[in-house]
């Protein structure tokens, strides 16, 4: 191996996927065997001591379990062929074959049967027994070419032709990778012999495709060379005799047979183009003949659809033939005509029967809902509906009649209303003083009436005779109110109401158990009713549980003695750890612990010993103690705590050590001494990523005095040329920590223009001209131009009628007539500071700005700001606009932002 070149690695995977494929294919294999595959390994067990007898009873056991098992069978039928019992022996090998028939060992083993059986049947001299024993061999085991070739020449000493090209697609199939191996010389012999049989029925087209797949296995053949002679010599014979026979049938117009002798001629002379004209030509007629014969048929069974629908394929394939297109446009136009003339009735009809079924419609909804008011007895509401009917059909007799009987009907029922009210009030009042014998006998009056609304008295009269005990009468009138309500609660809580005071629990069970589900109190005794039922079905089972119960309270009594047993012994520490005694508490814990048994609470006595050691200043032991627990739980909060704290006393600076004195700090952000310890840290190694920001700002935040965390921030900002309105905080501390250093006011100043604060920079920017004249910090090239001088150097005016600024460009020569550019516009007012920074919580180290601003001093020859224009009063909005309160622009009335300063309106 080269040097510099890293070493090849053999690849794991594969031979992990193989131990997986190896152990999944043995659990599959464990899994699908089943009882008879015990029998079965005993039986083959006994077949290789040559114990067959023994065998085959084990293979017939295992049969007995499981008749599907191919492998049994076949097992069974060669222990049979041992002990000579043929036929036996072959119907489990058929069997066998029969359930898999893919097992090349079943297969051979049933054609060396029916071989041995023909060899037989030949020595006695039965041919035809021979014959029918070889066929079989070979449909068995049909890759034996041999067998093929002793069928195929006593089929041909007998002159049967077609039994040898029934056999040629088995042969065919069954033998194609030994054709693609082409060794196989008696399976050349063998299809040789199929095409000397398609020879001999002049079929030349099949015998030459056999007498090519001959020609792919390797060996000499003389016969195979002769038949191909013969084909090519008489193949033109045979070709213009079909064509003759085809022609007659042609001429018969008997298309089918014509085709087929045709076909044949086809194939014994592909090029003889006669036959492929003609056969095309007797193709394209029985097509249109075809499709001809359909539309004839469909036109006499008056179906013109589909004859429409054949002529057309006609057409398609035929598209010249005059006879169907006429056909097709006769049949269109009939078509088209009856469709108009049907299409035209069928309006006229609709619009008549449209009209008398509105009207009958509207008729029909008045007088239903007239009669089931009716049958309801609402005769007012039926009233208004028969009169609504009659206003559609003015003269009915019929309607002016049933208005008279519904009138008459509601005026009596009003009456007879007015006096079941009177008699059911009385029967409720009876009800409420206890009197059940008086309002049942008023009740039973009522509700022999029929016309009585039996909804509203027939659950007071149920009620009333189940307090009286009359439940067969209750049960009768449940049955009525059913027939009324049928998908009433009240009829489902009365059936389970009467069979629960009938003592028929398991009837009462389920219509109570309904209606407790839907409504818990839909009868005040219906709880105690739930009760009874419940105690009814389980008190054998409260009584078992009772008993069972005692037992296991006294194994928890036993339990709870041995418990307290194990208690007296930890009772020391559990002292020692309440009394805080820690001097005493440490031997105690570490004696606890070092026991290498099972310790239940092995965790919280860790963490006590991790405490008092952290008490104790052994802050090393507290820390691995601590660390033990953090190991097994990540998020035990007491855990880190003592390890952040272990670690701070022991000032340690390793990432993990910071990144718990950090979480230590986050439980507790009051302590600024773990603040002080992680802002030295970071300073130390210059850290610069985002947990140290957070913690070198939240120290200033804390200690705005920090001098070091202030330079270190300001040199890191100034460094990445970072400068943020968020960082003014930290330039102003610099600056005032160190005035002499130009490079803070520099930051400070461009803090303040990202913040949009202009005038504190200019200002600062000219004090910092004044002090340090030569620096190149306080130019206008070096400042980074924020949005707000951006915008405004873009906007100055250009004073064409006085001095312009200097400029390398040469005056454009229409410059004077230019109208000067309107005034800028107000400045937007500084953002608020980000809640989330936690330096803009910093108090200011410069004094307010007064109110009003003082003039600025006059520039200097080194440095000169440009005037800048006055300020004009923002223009009035226009009528119907609204005006912006900061920039005073006009906006349309639909408009969501100000267009000039892009700030939502609303």
């Amino acid at each position: 191996m080269r040097p510099g070149r890293r070493p090849l690695r053999a690849p794991r995977v594969p031979v992990v996927w193989l131990l997986l494929l190896f152990w999944g294919s043995l659990l599959a294999g464990v899994a699908r065997a089943g009882p008879e595959q015990d029998f079965v390994k005993r039986g083959r067990d006994y077949y290789g001591l040559f114990q067959y007898e023994k065998a085959k009873e084990q293979f017939e056991k295992a049969i007995q379990l499981d008749s599907s098992c191919a492998e049994a069978h076949f097992h069974l039928g060669l222990c049979l062929r041992k002990l000579n019992q043929i036929d036996a022996a072959l119907r489990s090998l058929e069997r066998a074959l029969e359930l898999d028939p893919e097992d090349l060992d079943c297969q051979k083993a049933v054609a060396s049967i029916y071989i041995q059986m023909a060899k037989d049947q030949k020595t006695a001299g039965n041919r035809d027994k021979t014959v029918q024993f070889l066929r079989k061999a070979c449909h068995a085991y049909p890759q034996n070419s041999h067998n093929w070739v002793s069928l195929f020449e006593l089929y041909q000493q007998e002159g049967k032709w077609s039994e040898i090209t029934k056999c040629a697609a088995l042969l065919k199939k069954a033998n194609r990778e030994a054709l693609d191996v082409g060794e196989d010389k008696n399976l050349q012999t063998a299809l040789v012999m199929v095409a000397n049989a398609y020879k001999e029925q002049q079929d030349h087209a099949r015998a030459r495709e056999f007498l090519n797949l001959a020609g792919m296995i390797r060996h000499p053949n003389d016969t195979l060379l002769r038949l191909k002679q013969e084909l090519a010599a008489h193949s033109k014979d045979v070709a213009n005799s079909y064509l003759e026979e085809g022609r007659a049938l042609y001429e018969k117009k008997q298309y089918k047979a014509a085709l087929d002798a045709l076909l044949k001629a086809q194939g014994a002379d592909s090029s003889n183009q006669e036959v492929n004209d003609l056969l095309e030509k007797i193709r394209h007629e029985a097509t249109l003949a075809d499709f001809t014969q359909a539309a004839d048929e469909a036109e006499k069974a008056g179906n013109f659809d589909a004859a429409l629908e054949h002529l057309n394929r006609a057409q398609a394939f035929d598209p010249n033939n005059v006879q169907v297109q006429e056909r097709i446009a006769s049949i269109t136009d009939f078509l088209e005509k009856r469709e108009r003339a049907a299409a035209r009735r069928k309006a006229e009809e609709l619009a008549k029967r449209q009209a008398q079924a509105d009207k009958k419609a509207r008729l029909d909804v008045f007088l239903n809902a007239a009669r089931d008011n009716e049958k309801k007895l609402a005769f007012d509401a039926a009233l208004i509906n028969y009169q609504q009917a009659l206003a559609l059909d003015k003269a009915n007799p019929e309607i002016l009649a049933a208005i008279q009987r519904t009138e008459k009907a509601a005026a009596e029922q009003k009456a007879r209303m007015e006096r079941f009210g009177e008699r059911f009030n009385q029967a409720a009042e009876l009800v409420k003083q206890d009197q059940h014998d008086q309002a049942y006998a008023l009740l039973k009056e009522l509700a022999d009436d029929p016309l009585n609304p039996q909804a509203r008295l027939l659950p007071l009269l149920i009620d009333t005779c189940l307090k009286l005990g009359k439940f067969d009468e209750a049960g009768e009138l449940t049955r009525r109110l059913a027939e009324v309500q049928p998908e009433s609660d009240a009829v489902t809580y009365y059936r389970g109401a009467v069979a629960f005071y009938q003592g028929d629990f398991a009837a009462a069970r389920e219509p109570l158990y309904k209606v407790y589900e839907r409504d818990r109190s839909f009868r005040p005794e219906l709880s105690g009713m739930i009760w009874q039922l419940w105690f009814d079905k389980y008190k054998w089972g409260l009584i078992l549980a009772g008993f069972f119960l005692s037992l296991q309270l006294g194994k928890w009594g036993y339990d709870l003695f041995q418990r307290l047993r194990k208690a007296h012994a930890e009772a020391a520490v559990e002292r020692a750890l309440a009394s805080g005694q820690y001097e005493k508490l440490i031997p105690l814990l570490e004696q606890k612990l070092s026991d290498t048994g099972f310790l239940e609470n092995r965790k919280q006595l860790t963490i006590a010993l991790a405490e008092a050691y952290l008490r104790q200043g052994r802050f090393q032991e507290a820390a691995q103690r601590a660390n033990e627990v953090v190991q097994k739980d990540a998020r035990n909060p007491q855990a880190l705590r003592i390890l952040g704290e272990a670690y701070f006393q022991l000032g340690e600076t390793n990432p993990d050590a910071i990144e718990k004195i950090h979480n230590l700090f986050k439980l507790d952000e009051s302590r600024r001494d773990l603040l002080a310890f992680l802002a030295t840290h970071f300073r130390s190694i210059q850290a610069d990523h985002k947990l140290a920001m957070e913690v070198l700002q939240k120290q200033i935040a804390l200690s705005p005095d920090d001098q070091e965390t202030v330079f270190y921030l300001a040199d890191l900002f100034l460094k990445r040329q970072n400068f943020q309105a968020a960082h003014v905080r930290v330039f102003e501390r610099a600056t005032k920590f160190d005035p002499e250093r130009p490079e803070y006011l520099h930051g400070l100043i461009q803090c303040l223009r990202q913040a949009n604060r202009s005038e504190e920079a200019n200002r600062l920017l000219e004090k910092g001209q004044e002090k340090w004249p030569g620096s190149d910090l306080f130019t206008r090239r070096s400042e980074a131009p924020s949005h707000g001088s951006r915008l405004a150097a873009r906007r100055a005016p250009v004073s064409l009628g006085g001095a312009a600024p200097e400029s390398d460009l040469p005056p454009l020569p229409d410059q004077a007539g230019l109208p000067p550019l309107p005034p800028d516009e107000a400045p937007l007012p500084p953002p608020p500071p980000l809640v989330d920074n936690p330096l803009a919580s910093l108090p200011s180290l410069t004094d307010p700005e007064p109110t009003s601003q003082p003039a600025p001093p006059e520039p200097t020859e080194a440095f000169e700001l440009p005037p800048l224009p006055p300020l004009t009063p923002p223009a009035p909005p226009a009528a119907g606009g609204v005006p912006y309160p900061s920039c005073g622009a006009s906006n349309h009335p639909r408009e969501y932002y100000c267009g000039t300063c892009g700030k939502p309106l609303r």
